[in-house]
């Protein structure tokens, strides 16, 4: 199931600062659809303030991540408190390899989770998303997505130390990832654009893969 990061050898990483958690909207928004002790996969997860309330919320957390500083520091985060989580690394950029991991993560029954993913994707990356999701959600899981609305760019802001605190995003059209989940053997239950303390335009996808549904 991808590549785990060691959580002793992240603890042992120095120079990255502790910041107090605070979950974004989006997380608390989703937390309480999630059942009791949900294994909670927070596909893009930088630092982790969202991994970590999910955690004080009694949930088990894989944390996915492109960049290992903030994994690492997610680590540190994690060690310290006692908390439920693992950091992976997020691999999109083959197909069989995201089916594979994806089939691998099935038996544990996710809840996918993202927020801010999808807009930093290439057109291929998300369609292998989709294909990753299917193989751990079909027939039971639910993925909430939430991303940046509308067609523009927003900078990219990087610490020092390399840690990236907002990617470079697309702004999405809601009705194209809409399409992509579909054709991918996808339903969208609920899609609402709306603003929220963080974005003025996002979209809130929630979506599952059905047992039998075949992709386009």
């Amino acid at each position: 199931m991808g590549t785990p990061i060691s959580i002793a050898d992240a603890y042992a990483v120095v120079g990255l600062p502790q910041r107090a958690v605070v979950p974004s909207d989006f997380a608390q928004y989703v937390t309480p659809e999630l059942p009791d002790g949900a294994l909670v996969a927070d596909l893009e997860a930088g630092v982790g303030h969202d991994a970590v309330y999910f955690a004080q919320q009694g949930h088990e957390v894989s944390a996915f991540g492109c960049a290992r500083p903030a994994l690492e520091q997610l680590g540190r985060l994690a060690r310290r408190d006692g908390l439920a989580i693992t950091p992976y690394w997020l691999l999109l950029d083959e197909s069989r390899r995201a089916e594979r991991i994806g089939r691998q993560l099935s038996p544990e029954r996710p809840w996918f989770y993202s927020r801010s993913l999808v807009g930093g994707l290439s057109p291929a990356e998300r369609a292998n998303l989709w294909r990753f999701s299917r193989a751990a959600l079909v027939g039971r899981g639910v993925f909430h997505l939430e991303f940046a609305a509308a067609r523009r760019r927003r900078p990219t802001a990087v610490r020092p130390d390399g840690v990236r605190l907002e990617a470079a995003q697309a702004r999405l059209d809601p009705h194209d990832v809409w399409r992509e989940i579909r054709a991918s053997g996808g339903l969208v239950d609920c899609l609402e654009v709306l603003a929220t303390p963080e974005d003025p335009a996002v979209c809130r996808i929630r979506a599952r893969w059905p047992r039998g549904r075949l992709a386009a």
